[in-house]
Parts: C-alpha cells; structure tokens; sequence
C-alpha cells in the first residue's frame, strides 16, 4: 500500500485494509440493524420502514452528497463503507467543493441514522446497549483516526492538517466513455 506524506501529518491513506473495511462496514451496519430491531420490537411496521429509510437514504444522500467527492472511490478503486463500485457507476466524480445541498444530503441521514431509534432504544436496554457498543466505536475511529487521514479534503469532517496542500483529484473523464 502507497502512502503520501506531508508537513506535520502522518500518513495519508491511499486505501484501506480488508480488516478495517470488514470492521467499519460490520459496525455501521449493525447500527443501522440495531436502530431497525429497537423500533420494529415495539411497532414491527415502524422497524422496516426505519430499515427501509436508511437504506434509501445511504445509498442516494450519502453517496451522492459525500462519496461522490471522494477520491478514495474514483481514484484508488477502495472505499471504507461500500463496494466502490456502488459511487462509481452510479455518480459522475466531483472533485470539487462540496456545496452546502451536499453537506446536507450527507450530514442529515447520517444523524438522522443514530438519533431517530433512541425513542425505541431505552425501552429495550440490551438493544441499547447493543446500538451504542457498535456506534461509539465507529464515531470515535472515524473522528479519531479516518477523518484525521482522509484524502476527501471537502469532507466537513476532514482535520488533516496541511489540506489545502494536498492535490484534488485526477482528471476522470475517461470513466464517463
């Protein structure tokens, strides 16, 4: 795996480990299936239509509003919570800044994700217990270590110091043909 350097940060990621993507896609999923469970014990309609939301929503507001901007997708064929390939036959690739509707698009859902069962999580605890054991670790790895090594430097969430520096993208025009 190739890395990139640069003044007073680390590493960039030109990709991620099988171990990590196995890990974070697992967690991520399993908040979403653990949000799902929590509202379906109690209203088992409101669980798939939970289930069915977030689905719809990853797929056409999170990858379109972020990871159509990252490189990680378009440029080194890896992404840490999907096939690439669900980013790159779908959306064309911007690298360019993301606009306010696409902060949005992505922040919104992903909120959305962890605040819409907390209703339904308290009043099942082992459920809650499950939910929050799969959310802080995928909160805290990525705010601790992806966002602080991400190559998406119009992600709202990216902290790598020294960004500006850093290339933004490569001519993909003949991913169009």
């Amino acid at each position: 795996m190739t890395r990139m350097y640069c003044e007073k940060q680390k590493v960039f990621l030109d990709g991620f480990p099988l171990l990590d993507k196995i890990l974070m896609r697992t967690l991520f999923n399993g908040i979403l299936a653990a949000g799902a469970l929590a509202i379906g014990l109690n209203v088992w309609w409101g669980g798939v239509i939970y289930l069915v939301y977030s689905q719809v929503a990853l797929y056409y507001s999170v990858l379109w509003g972020l990871c159509s901007h990252c490189p990680f997708a378009y440029e080194y064929d890896d992404c840490l919570f999907f096939p690439h390939t669900w980013v790159t036959k779908r959306f064309a690739y911007r690298p360019d800044g993301m606009p306010l509707l696409d902060k949005l698009a992505f922040l919104v859902p992903m909120v959305s994700f962890v605040i819409i069962p907390q209703y339904w999580l308290y009043e099942h605890l082992w459920v809650a217990i499950v939910f929050w054991a799969m959310t802080l670790p995928t909160l805290g790895g990525l705010i601790l270590y992806y966002c602080r090594h991400c190559r998406n430097i119009h992600c709202p969430f990216n902290t790598v110091e020294g960004r500006k520096m850093m290339r933004v993208g490569l001519d993909m025009s003949h991913r169009k043909q």
